[in-house]
C-alpha cells in the first residue's frame, strides 16, 4: 500500500479488531471491517494494498451490503467517492496535525476529515 494511504487509515489493535467484523478477499490484498457503535456499523480500514482496479470499491460495496450506515475519511477525493456512493457528509473536521496518522508527511497538505453516513 502506497504510504500515504497506509498513513491515513486509523491505527487499530488486535483487540480491537476482535471487536469488529472483518473481511479480507482470498488473495489478502483487499479488505475492510465494520465496527460496531452504538446502534451503528462504522466501515473502517478499507484497504487495497495491489488487489486488481476497483477491488477497494467492490470491498466497500460488500461492506455497505453488510450494514455500513457511517465511515469517516481523509480529503476531498474520497469524499467525492463515496458520496457518489450514496453517503453524505455529517460533519467536516479541521486537520489537526496534533491527531496526524503516524508517518504522515507535510507535503501531502492538511485535508479535511468527513464523517459520512449513508443516505436513509
Amino acid at each position: 500500500m502506497p504510504a500515504m494511504q497506509a498513513a491515513s487509515l486509523t491505527p487499530y489493535t488486535v483487540s480491537d479488531f476482535v471487536q469488529m467484523r472483518c473481511f479480507l478477499t482470498p488473495d489478502g490484498l483487499t479488505g475492510g471491517a465494520l465496527k460496531p457503535v452504538a446502534e451503528t456499523l462504522v466501515l473502517v480500514s478499507l484497504f487495497n494494498a495491489g488487489g486488481p482496479p476497483g477491488a477497494g470499491m467492490g470491498m466497500f460495496d460488500f461492506l455497505v451490503s453488510q450494514g455500513a450506515e457511517q465511515l469517516d475519511c481523509v480529503g476531498d477525493v474520497l469524499r467525492n467517492k463515496y458520496a457518489a456512493q450514496g453517503f453524505v457528509v455529517v460533519e467536516i473536521r479541521d486537520w489537526d496535525w496534533r491527531f496526524a496518522p503516524a508517518g504522515w508527511k507535510r507535503e501531502w497538505r492538511e485535508p479535511n476529515i468527513y464523517v459520512m453516513r449513508r443516505k436513509a
